[in-house]
């Protein structure tokens, strides 16, 4: 936490108010369609989009009980996270922000191989990774 606060400043990123966002989730409902007399798929609705109080399972960043909202800055993105199957139906929702976000990006892009420690590296060291 020391190195990431630390080099924060420099990872940091803001996303304007009114950008589009973009959440994901495997999945699907059903709607009627008169012109078959069947149901076919369709995208949750809205409120389902939206975490679930009750179903607030431990995840990468929430505590159990706890809810978070994942989204991501591209659609792509956000469907890639949500890991699909082949041929498996994913609900999407495009939202907006209210406000400007200031994000700290924890990734990198300049495509370096991926470097191994064995030993604890230099502070220096640790803040390029």
């Amino acid at each position: 936490m020391e190195t990431l606060l630390a080099t924060a400043a420099s990872k940091e990123e803001v996303v304007p108010a009114g950008s589009p966002i973009w959440r994901a989730q495997v999945g699907h409902d059903w709607r009627p369609e008169e012109s078959i007399c069947d149901q076919v798929p369709c995208p949750y609705p809205q409120e389902r989009m939206k975490p679930r109080r009750d179903r607030a399972i431990e995840g990468r960043v929430n505590p159990k009980g706890i809810p978070f909202l994942y989204v991501a800055t591209e659609l792509k993105t956000a469907v890639a996270e949500v890991r699909p199957w082949k041929d498996e139906f994913v609900s999407v929702a495009q939202l907006t922000t209210t406000r400007e976000l200031r994000l700290i990006n924890c990734t990198t892009d300049d495509h370096q191989v991926m470097k191994f420690y064995f030993n604890e590296p230099d502070a220096s060291e640790r803040g390029m990774a």
